[in-house]
């Protein structure tokens, strides 16, 4: 074929379901074109290729009213030698979906830039009430300035009606949205989907929907979530996550709206991203005017003694709390955050701490020292009879001692109101708690007005690193270990605050894994059973198909795939069930035990009117002769799992004549049968015969 219409055709460019797509020229103005070729001869009903001739003929009509730079124009459609055509602009480049398979990646800006321009054009199709359904790789062209041109608009509906009556399978639907797959109502929004899961894949590589069969993929559009794209780049915008999961959301209503709003978020992430790389690549200064020079360095002084300042008093401040915490940890009466010795807790990637990381308990006063009084020499050189000395433990009066001048000096006697407690101190005091306890009065006066004594150094350093191992185990995901390590603080102080705290996160994590294990198991013995449905139906065993879509619907009753598995074998199973049925009516006539077929099969309603019939002819004749034929049934399901069918078959009925004894024809034509399956059981709701005249004699039996 060299001309179709008045286009010359110089070659083809590509086949596809619907039909061949050529360069052609339109010899009047000497233009390439793209012609489009339509096979409605695929329908085999004369009267749906009509129909789907005329729906075509309307889409194509609307979407050449369409005039966008991202748009494929249609220049005509029209029909010659039985063959509908389409002449639209021709884009010099390659499809999307090329690209993508020859493996080029494609720069964020560039993929953000590709997608933002569909979008637009798509914005521009849907408000002028055109929606194009079959949005995917093959049907966006890239020319050679790398422009994006749509094409296919209009076509897609011809198409997915010509899939349903041929039966044929165009290809695996990744791009579909689930309301496309499970035949809901769709709208401008299927568009915005399509379009997500194809900036999914050009920012990836991969399908957010990939499967080896149609059935997974079917189930992984409905069910599941892809893997965030950041999981595979790392160097994304983190924004991106939510763009992506906006447009793909599996309920229209969670996804953008408009096609223009998703271009926007893009341009802007486009336009925002340098700036955020400026933390990790900063490029060369631009050099200032020479009589700028002095006064920007002027400035900068100014700003860096300001900031050196900030930062001397942020130091301040945190020694202050450093000391506060060190000082006060060595009573053994507070409880202090532990995470090293005696410095902040390391730093984790968890939840905000409680307001007060260290709660202080007024209810034990700390000692009543004053180092002003004291004096430091005579305070480090108290006798080392008793107890552990006290005040060597304490770092707040080593970081006073450190800040006293070299030149002290280290025996100076301390103020006659404090001599008494240094000789109460220099008496010795029990060692091991087991000992028995000093019964003189002096002594327990003594021992009254000593300060609780610091814990041990030990013990200190075990609870320390029971906390860091803590902390450690919850950023890792241990949570387990961290719940056996913050109570283990909390058995030795019941009200650690930030212990509580990080064993609450624990437990909560645990049982948020414990959940995540759970869905994750149930997903996959769901996924499981879909399988070998799907494997059990391609060798037709209804019965395992039905049992397998069962018990993946117990495990997820909103599963709708698993539905249709059950749906679908139920039908099958129907007819194999029926036609027994049939088989045994005309056994039931030879054998003349037609009255006792009735009344196990048809409803009591039934049986009333028809058993008096039946009686008379088992009267009048005593043998009978029945064949059955070209059995056809239409089944569907009715209400609260029940089925409902119509069977139908011709048959044949002779009797002898008990008066005459002669062969009569009974019954010649068709006998219909309206019936329901309840509680696993048929029941003939309703008997209709049809002569071989096509006339209707009533509804009782012959």
């Amino acid at each position: 074929m060299d001309r179709i219409g008045k286009y010359t055709l110089q070659g083809e460019l590509g086949k596809g379901a619907m039909g061949v797509v050529y360069k052609g020229l339109d010899p009047y103005i000497e233009r390439p074109v793209a012609v489009k070729t339509i096979r409605f001869d695929l329908l085999s009903d004369p009267a749906e290729q009509e129909q789907a001739q005329v729906r075509f003929m309307r889409e194509a009509r609307s979407a050449g009213n369409l005039s966008h730079p991202n748009i494929v124009t249609i220049y005509e459609v029209g029909e010659d030698l039985g063959q509908t055509y389409i002449a639209m602009e021709y884009v010099d480049g390659q499809s999307l979906e090329k690209i993508l398979s020859s493996g080029k990646t494609l720069e964020f800006e560039e993929v953000a830039n590709l997608v933002a321009r569909v979008g637009d054009a798509l914005d521009y199709a849907h408000r002028k009430g055109v929606i194009h359904r079959d949005i995917k790789p093959g049907n966006i062209l890239i020319d050679r300035e790398g422009a994006p041109h749509i094409v296919d608009f209009g076509i897609a509906r011809v198409a997915a009606s010509t899939l349903t009556l041929t039966h044929t399978v165009l290809g695996t639907p990744f791009y579909m949205s689930p309301e496309q797959i499970t035949g809901k109502k769709i709208d401008h929004r299927t568009d915005i989907f399509s379009l997500g899961t194809i900036l999914y894949e050009l920012l990836t590589g991969k399908k957010p929907f990939p499967g080896e069969s149609l059935t997974t993929v079917i189930y992984k559009i409905i069910n599941e979530n892809p893997p965030p794209v950041r999981t595979y780049k790392k160097d994304l915008p983190e924004e991106l996550d939510r763009i992506v999961n906006r447009a793909i959301a599996k309920d229209p209503e969670a996804r953008y709206q408009r096609c223009a709003d998703l271009a926007r978020d893009l341009r802007r992430l486009t336009t925002a991203r340098p700036l955020a790389e400026r933390a990790f690549h900063t490029p060369e200064p631009e050099l200032p005017y020479p009589g700028e020079m002095e006064i920007q360095g002027k400035s900068r002084e100014k700003r860096r003694r300001g900031l050196l300042f900030v930062v001397a008093g942020m130091m301040a401040v945190v020694a202050a709390i450093v000391f506060s915490l060190y000082y006060y940890s060595g009573r053994g009466n507070l409880p202090r955050l532990l995470g090293g010795r005696g410095g902040p807790a390391p730093s984790v990637s968890l939840p905000p701490e409680p307001e007060e990381e260290t709660p202080v308990s007024s209810k034990t006063p700390a000692p009543d020292i004053k180092l002003e009084e004291t004096g430091k020499a005579d305070i480090q050189e108290q006798p080392e009879a008793g107890p552990p000395d006290q005040t060597k433990s304490q770092p707040g009066l080593e970081t006073t001692e450190t800040s006293k001048p070299a030149e002290t000096p280290r025996s100076v006697p301390a103020p006659a109101e404090k001599q008494p407690l240094r000789k109460e101190k220099e008496k010795p005091l029990p060692v091991r708690p087991s000992e028995p306890t000093v019964k003189e009065e002096g002594k327990k006066a003594a021992a009254e007005i000593q300060p609780p004594p610091a814990p041990q150094e030990k013990d200190t350093i075990e609870l320390e690193k029971i906390y860091d191992d803590g902390l450690a185990a919850l950023k890792a995901g241990r949570y387990e270990a961290c719940i056996g390590s913050m109570e283990r603080i909390l058995e030795f102080q019941p009200d650690h605050r930030n212990a509580q705290y990080y064993l609450a996160i624990a437990k909560k994590r645990k049982e948020e894994e414990k959940r995540n294990i759970a869905e994750a198991q149930k997903s996959a013995q769901v996924a499981r059973h879909l399988k070998l449905a799907e494997e059990k139906l391609s060798t037709e065993d209804y019965e395992g198909t039905l049992a397998e879509g069962r018990e993946a619907l117990r495990l997820d009753p909103e599963n709708g795939t698993s539905k249709e598995y059950v749906q679908l074998a139920t039908l099958k199973l129907a007819r194999l069930e029926i036609k027994p049925i049939v088989d045994e009516y005309i056994r039931a006539i030879t054998n003349r035990s037609l009255l006792a077929f009735y009344e196990s099969y048809c409803t009591a309603d039934l049986y009333q009117i028809i058993s008096k019939d039946v009686a008379i002819i088992l009267r009048l004749y005593e043998s009978f002769q029945a064949l059955a034929s070209q059995i056809e049934m239409d089944i569907s399901p009715a209400g609260e799992g029940g089925l409902k069918a119509e069977a139908r078959f011709t048959q044949i009925m002779i009797g002898v004549s008990t008066a005459r004894r002669i062969r009569e024809v009974l019954f010649e034509g068709t006998i219909i049968w309206k019936m329901e399956k309840r509680d696993g059981k048929w029941k003939i709701l309703n008997i209709t015969y049809q002569t071989a005249d096509k006339k209707t004699p009533g509804k009782e039996s012959p």
